[in-house]
């Protein structure tokens, strides 16, 4: 999948993908963008939800292929992308949403922020580090706040 689109793919299996972006919050481009997915070859149902900015697409895998997707959905992205064709599309993403970050980055913030919870949670736990369990269960708060903070910035569209 290319990666000016990634960003806005939410999940994809053949025959399934869900997207996000913050047009398809107007009620008005969200049905428009479901009609124009209904109206294709192979389409089963194109199911679009405003309130969190997500259309859900059902197809048929071997009459629409990903690849005609992700012609029809290069052609719509924004002329800052299409524009910057020398860049490489992390770069390009770098500069769309400075907060996004690769799936390994994400998977690694969201472990450390366990980590820090269970050292947050163990700090609590009487006998363990005699005289040092304040100073863990204080660090380990704050660590888990800051990362708490990034991940809350990261998907700010996702949760609002």
């Amino acid at each position: 999948m290319k990666e000016a689109l990634a960003k806005y793919v939410r999940s994809y299996v053949p025959g399934r993908i869900r997207v996000r972006h913050p047009a398809l919050r107007d009620e008005e481009k969200a049905s428009a963008a479901a009609k124009f997915l209904m109206e294709l070859e192979g389409a089963v149902s194109a199911t679009p939800n405003p309130r969190v900015g997500s259309l859900l697409f059902t197809y048929d895998p071997k009459k629409l292929t990903l690849e005609t997707l992700e012609g029809m959905a290069t052609f719509c992205l924004p002329p800052e992308v299409q524009r910057r064709k020398e860049e490489s599309g992390k770069e390009i993403l770098a500069k769309l949403d400075p907060l996004h970050a690769t799936k390994i980055v994400n998977r690694n913030v969201n472990r450390a922020m366990t980590a820090a919870f269970a050292l947050v949670l163990l700090g609590l736990v009487p006998g363990v580090f005699p005289g040092k369990r304040l100073a863990l269960h204080t660090a380990a708060g704050s660590a888990f706040t800051a990362l708490l903070a990034w991940h809350l910035a990261r998907y700010r569209r996702t949760l609002l």
